[in-house]
């Protein structure tokens, strides 16, 4: 009887080392994720969303951090994914243990975990009506924005051709009031954040 043989295991081609033209144009969009990931995040500090627009933002929100999770402790990247490896070459800078924040949701299984069941793919893996899954919406955005932060900072010191003149900017007043505490703070509006449970067992408007 003839046995069948193992599959060969494909080792993956070393990634290409970009230019820091290409790079300082990458940079751009890196730049948008995070200046989006923080106006969703002040949207929901103001509070008095209704249902609907909530849970717009908040998919919109959660595919923008997970982007940026991705980028800086990439699992399975593709040779065309922007990842912080590729920008840190010749820097101080070396990928953190995932904070805690990111890594315990939903049990321990974090972020890219709960995007791609939530909001980028329909699994049976989501809670029923009843079982709320909240999470710290506002915590995750201020963790993303302080490793994204000192990333910048540690490629801008050695490389600074490698970034654009976006990030040269200040974050807003609003950003830092954010991050300050001045308006509700994560903790105090974590549990606006559900994708199951009453408000979204509603009929939308065109069904009632």
């Amino acid at each position: 009887m003839a046995t069948r043989k193992k599959p060969k295991k494909m080792n993956r081609p070393a990634r290409i080392a970009r230019s820091d033209a290409d790079l300082k144009v990458a940079s751009t969009h890196l730049h948008y994720e995070l200046r989006m990931l923080r106006w969703l995040a002040l949207k929901f500090a103001d509070g008095g969303l209704p249902d609907e627009q909530r849970c717009a933002y908040l998919e919109s929100f959660v595919v923008h951090a997970r982007n940026l999770f991705d980028f800086l402790w990439p699992m399975k990247a593709r040779e065309t994914d922007m990842i912080a490896a590729d920008f840190a070459h010749g820097t101080s800078w070396t990928a953190p243990a995932i904070p805690s924040v990111l890594s315990s949701i939903e049990g321990g299984k974090g972020l890219s975990w709960f995007a791609a069941k939530y909001s980028a793919h329909l699994t049976y893996d989501r809670r029923p009506p009843g079982r709320e899954l909240e999470w710290p919406a506002g915590a995750v955005a201020q963790e993303l924005d302080r490793q994204v932060t000192a990333f910048v900072a540690a490629v801008s010191a050695s490389h600074p051709l490698r970034l654009d003149d976006v990030w040269r900017a200040a974050p807003s007043e609003d950003v830092r009031r954010l991050y300050a505490g001045l308006v509700p703070s994560a903790t105090a509006f974590t549990g606006a954040f559900s994708f199951t449970g009453p408000s979204l067992s509603r009929r939308l408007p065109d069904q009632e």
